[in-house]
């Protein structure tokens, strides 16, 4: 894998990201980002050692994410990490594992994935030359989780490209609940879906959010954490 280049413009632009995108918000930015023109180079040299530990850590952590997920699993085209969303679906669908099953045995696993799904996920990774496990594994939770990663991806794509759009999670779920081709005669809209399914689509799209949020608000407090104790440790050797 190509290593990703870090610049200024390139960390300060994923910052700027996590702040639009509300993972951050405006007031807890630690610096004001300064771009051309404006009167002063972008360059470390101008930033405070806070400043820095805090966008050099920020940056490692986004492309790291970024480069093991796409290792991982397809692209999904939803706005938050298939790790949030595929643990609010095990929460929803098992309680987070506390139900072995339903559908009269049909359903199984953390994320209650049932055989054709799983014969799906199958010709998916097989295409891509990826270890494919019988449906007998759909018990162990890792495996589970795994391939309702890659579901819920390839019912992303297959729903973008019907809407001519991207899907949200609420939408991705909707089809992953009912079945894609059940979702399809409602013509994709949750409108139209059945309620409990409606109500389950958006508790797990809130709770996908959530958990990302939190995430990110408890990593951004340890990157700040650090970035202080870097400042500290500088002025007592001074």
């Amino acid at each position: 894998m190509k290593p990703a280049t870090v610049t200024l413009k390139r960390v300060g632009l994923l910052y700027a990201d996590f702040c639009r995108g509300g993972h951050i918000s405006p007031e807890k930015m630690p610096l004001q980002l300064v771009g051309p023109g404006e009167g002063r180079q972008n360059n470390f040299r101008e930033l405070s050692d806070c400043c820095r530990a805090i966008l050099f850590t920020l940056a490692s952590l986004v492309l790291v994410s970024s480069n093991s997920r796409a290792a991982e699993v397809p692209a999904v085209p939803v706005n938050r990490p298939l790790s949030f969303v595929v643990s609010a679906i095990a929460r929803q669908e098992s309680r987070g594992g506390q139900v072995a099953s339903s559908d009269a045995g049909r359903s199984v696993g953390h994320c209650m994935m049932q055989a054709g799904a799983w014969a799906d996920v199958n010709k998916l990774r097989a295409a891509r030359g990826a270890r494919c496990y019988p449906f007998a594994f759909a018990s162990v939770p890792a495996i589970n989780r795994e391939y309702a990663a890659e579901y819920f991806a390839d019912l992303g794509k297959r729903l973008a490209r019907a809407l001519r759009r991207p899907a949200t999670v609420a939408e991705i779920y909707a089809a992953y609940n009912q079945g894609f081709a059940k979702f399809a005669k409602r013509r994709f809209s949750l409108a139209a879906s059945p309620p409990a399914s409606r109500r389950a689509s958006a508790k797990v799209e809130r709770d996908a959010r959530a958990s990302e949020q939190n995430y990110f608000d408890a990593r951004f407090a340890a990157l700040v954490a650090e970035g202080r104790a870097l400042c500290q440790n500088k002025e007592a050797a001074k």
